[in-house]
């Protein structure tokens, strides 16, 4: 036996030793040494170094950091960014407000066995150092979605209501507004939400926050209020007189009917909204936007419009014009004769073959104004032959000042 084992003692060794050869060539070749880029967010460390001062800063450049590893294949691809963590230590800050991106790796497993390593690592941090800048802000609600149909919501409570900023000077004063979006969808009654502040910015994009210390954390808590809805009639008179020598010749109030909150038991009493406007020595027209709250507060305290581009107001123009006078002639076979006798005849007893009618209207009325305009009449009733003095009966459709009485004499004759 133990010449079985001995013989070709040396070729057996060569062998093995070939074989494992082969076996290290395959595993290398299988196995191989290889590089990979990896992209690491960089974490700024011993920031009060800089925030300790009343400064605040902000980063310009390397706020990611891309290194080069280098390890066996069977590794390399199974790496994340999470197994290695990048500093950037602003207590070394150099006169350029930069500072070099320090590395480690973060995997037990790899600094343990030493399988992987950082072979290119040339990323530094920048930032731009500003004074700090405290404000306050209010906290203003946004509605998001929308009510249950025929409610409304009609009130806003946030405990707190103002929130205190502090950061870098110029991202302080781009702050334009501090928002709670209260999702409101399908809403139809009373309810509170918690809601996360989000602060925008000039051009309407949301902030980010990093760098930024709010007084307040985590979420604040809205109470909002929810009333039914009422579509009401909107009536509208003007009280008083313009000045002497001027007219109303046109009045608009629009919209005639808006969209009313409040309690069922103040809706339900409500059946139109009446407004007036005071016209009175009034020399021009008189163009005005009337709020509803001092009409609706009078009735019941919860009433409110339910506003949007057209009923912020009720858009109210008088118009209002300068009287002017003309004369207009008016033909004697345009008056008409009530109760006429047709064994009669009737004519003007007059040199004159019209009737001098004076008008007094605005401008936009006189300038057009014709005697076929006018609507005259008078009463012949048990008048015999000869002359007579009758009264004329004048009315317009147009908006003109017309005399209260007017005689004219008429005569009588039989006809052949």
């Amino acid at each position: 036996m133990k010449k079985k084992i001995t013989n070709n003692l040396g070729m057996k060794l060569l062998s093995i030793l070939a074989a494992v050869i082969i076996w290290l060539i395959i595993v290398n070749v299988e196995d191989a040494m290889t590089t990979r880029e990896i992209t690491i967010p960089v974490e700024p460390i011993n920031t009060n170094a800089v925030t300790d001062e009343n400064y605040m800063f902000e980063p310009v450049s390397g706020e990611q950091a891309t290194i080069t590893v280098r390890a066996r294949s069977s590794v390399i691809y199974n790496l994340t960014a999470s197994d290695f963590k990048a500093t950037a230590d602003l207590s070394l800050l150099s006169i350029t407000d930069a500072v070099f991106v320090e590395v480690e790796q973060t995997r037990e497993s790899i600094q343990r066995d030493g399988v992987v390593e950082i072979i290119e690592n040339n990323n530094t941090y920048k930032i731009q150092i500003e004074p700090s800048e405290t404000k306050t802000f209010t906290l203003t609600p946004v509605k998001v979605g929308e009510e249950a149909e025929g409610y409304y919501v009609s009130a806003y409570q946030p405990t707190p209501n103002r929130i205190q900023i502090t950061g870098a000077t110029s991202r302080i004063n781009n702050i334009k507004e501090v928002v709670l979006e209260v999702d409101v969808d399908g809403a139809s009654s009373d309810f509170t939400s918690q809601v996360t502040p989000k602060i925008y910015d000039f051009n309407g994009d949301l902030m980010d926050t990093e760098n930024l210390q709010m007084d307040i954390e985590g979420e604040v808590s809205v109470n909002v209020t929810v009333l039914p809805t009422k579509m009401v009639k909107v009536n509208f008179t003007t009280t008083g007189v313009p000045a002497e020598g001027y007219e109303v010749t046109n009045v608009e109030a629009l919209p005639e009917e808006v969209l009313v909150a409040g309690t069922e038991e103040a809706l339900e009493d409500l059946t139109e909204i009446n407004m007036s406007l005071d016209i009175s020595g009034a020399k021009e027209t008189i163009v005005q936007n009337l709020s509803y709250d001092e009409v609706l507060s009078a009735i019941d305290e919860s009433l409110q419009v339910v506003a949007s581009d057209d009923t912020v107001g009720l858009a109210v123009t008088v118009t209002i014009e300068e009287e002017e006078h003309t004369t207009v002639a008016l033909a004697f076979d345009q008056i008409q004769l009530n109760n006429a006798d047709t064994e009669y005849d009737y004519e003007l007893a007059s040199d004159l073959t019209t009737i001098p009618i004076d008008v007094t209207g605005a401008a936009s009325v006189i300038n057009d104004f014709k005697a076929a305009d006018l609507d005259v009449s008078t009463d012949v009733a048990g008048l015999g032959v000869g002359t007579h003095t009758v009264f004329l009966n004048i009315t317009s459709s147009k908006a003109v000042t017309l005399p209260r009485a007017s005689a004219i004499n008429i005569r009588i004759l039989e006809r052949n």
